[in-house]
Parts: C-alpha cells; sequence; structure tokens
C-alpha cells in the first residue's frame, strides 16, 4: 500500500513541461475568476467580503494537497456561504 502512495505522490508532484504554459493560464485564468466569487460568498454569507477572499487563498492550495481528482476543483460555494449565513 505504502508503494502505491508513493507512487501517487511522485505522479502528482511531477512537472509535465509540455503541459506547463497551459497549465500555467488555466491556474491563473480560475484563481482570477475566484476572486470575486469568494467575496460575494462572504457577502451572501453575511460576513466581510476580505474574509472570502482570504478563505479562498489558505483553502483552495490546502484541499488541493487532499484531492485524488485532477479534475477537481476547490473553491466557495454558495451553499456553504447560505449555511454559514444562517
Amino acid at each position: 500500500m505504502q508503494t502505491t502512495m508513493l507512487e501517487n505522490l511522485r505522479q502528482r508532484f511531477t512537472i509535465n513541461r509540455k503541459n506547463l504554459g497551459t497549465d500555467f493560464i488555466a491556474g491563473l485564468t480560475l484563481g482570477i475568476e475566484s476572486i470575486p466569487d469568494s467575496m460575494a460568498f462572504a457577502l451572501l454569507a453575511g460576513i466581510n467580503p476580505l474574509t472570502g477572499l482570504y478563505t479562498m487563498i489558505v483553502a483552495t492550495p490546502i484541499g488541493a494537497l487532499f484531492t485524488s481528482s485532477e479534475f477537481m476543483h476547490i473553491s466557495t460555494t454558495s451553499a456553504i456561504s447560505l449555511a454559514v449565513g444562517s
């Protein structure tokens, strides 16, 4: 089991130079798009918009470390904001 975990970690952190440019553009686009979303969801929850921004900055990298899929998107949602706000 440990060899499988080590192999998964090795694959996750291996940089594919062929995809580096497109990965950077995709990450930049998602980062720019997430800024107004996280601030709007914080307003929806009734808290300071900067708190939503800080949450996105901290929670996204932490969530990305624990996902098992390259296609998973970690972000705040309106459902979570409504639950926090009420």
